[in-house]
């Protein structure tokens, strides 16, 4: 049996039990798996119906520690090792994310942030498909206006070098509208649309401008509205507590901390 104490303390007296542990974690659920081994310092018990006071034990590092002949003789307690493993499975609680709905669970080193990246992810598959139900929609919209303002163009209320100015301001126009769209479309994250982020201004009739303005309008609250109901969804994270049975607990060594 080895005997321990800390450095620099006074000349020691008390005993107390220092055990080594190793703990092998898998849960079948989470799929979370993991091992580490802990250095526990806790009261010396005799009496087996006893259990380590929570507030009583200290996790500690080797480092803290110096070995030292023993200030008297000690019968070792024989429920020592169950009362480490015993303190071990109802105080240690390895917690990850967990999100129910999409049946994701977090990785041992994963901040939030990370796994919330994740969730999001994993919903962006539903949330492209109610995407594209809308995106002819609007597309349909927005062409329309195009062809109506083409048909005015027809008219004989326009010089000829007028109607062609026209059309070329209206082609760039509706060609940067249809890039813009797209790229709305394509975008794989959750992030909100501002409506300077379509700026589409041209010389074009104020009729046909209020209308775009009008569509566009529209179009940033809705896809607004749907990437804070799918953000919302992913947000729905929360804390998971990895089970720990005793038989995913081994005692690697014991000794005596005097203290």
């Amino acid at each position: 049996m080895k005997h321990y104490r800390r450095p620099g303390e006074g000349i020691p007296s008390q005993p107390g039990l220092l055990c080594e542990v190793r703990i092998d974690l898998f849960d079948v659920r989470s799929g979370f798996s993991g091992s580490e081994t802990a250095l526990f310092a806790g009261p010396w018990l005799d009496d087996p119906e006893l259990k380590w006071p929570q507030d009583m034990v200290e996790n500690l590092q080797n480092a803290q520690l110096e070995e030292c002949d023993p200030p008297r003789r000690l019968r070792w307690p024989e429920s020592a090792e169950d009362t480490v493993i015993t303190y071990v499975v109802e105080s240690y609680r390895p917690r990850i994310w967990k999100h129910s709905l999409l049946g994701l669970y977090g990785h041992s080193s994963e901040s939030r942030e990370e796994f919330l990246q994740r969730c999001r992810d994993g919903l962006l598959q539903e949330r492209n498909l109610e995407v594209q139900k809308q995106r002819e929609i609007f597309l349909h919209r927005f062409l329309e206006i195009e062809q109506k303002l083409l048909e005015s163009l027809e008219s004989d209320d326009w010089e000829p070098a007028q109607r062609d100015r026209q059309k070329t301001r209206a082609a760039g126009l509706f060609s940067l509208i249809r890039d813009d769209f797209s790229r709305c479309f394509l975008r794989d994250d959750f992030a909100f649309l501002q409506p300077h982020d379509l700026n589409w201004k041209a010389e074009i009739p104020v009729e046909f401008q209020e209308r775009l303005e009008a569509v566009k309008g529209e179009f940033v609250e809705w896809f607004n509205r749907l990437n804070l109901r799918f953000e919302a969804l992913a947000a729905r994270v929360e804390s998971y507590e990895v089970p720990l049975s005793r038989s995913q607990v081994e005692v690697v060594s014991c000794a005596v901390l005097w203290s």
